[in-house]
C-alpha cells in the first residue's frame, strides 16, 4: 500500500520536474513521499 502510493508519488513528481511544473501540489507531493520514505527507513531499522 505505502510502497505503491510512494512509487505514484515519485512518477508524479518527476513528470512535474520535467514539465518544470513546481506547483504547491508537487511539492506537497515531494514532502510527503519524503515524510513516508524517512518514516518507512526508521520503521526498517
Amino acid at each position: 500500500m505505502f510502497a505503491a502510493t510512494a512509487a505514484l508519488g515519485s512518477v508524479k513528481i518527476i513528470k512535474g520536474i520535467f514539465q518544470k511544473q513546481f506547483s504547491a501540489d508537487t511539492m506537497a507531493g515531494l514532502i510527503i513521499w519524503m515524510a513516508i520514505w524517512l518514516d518507512l527507513r526508521i520503521w526498517i531499522m
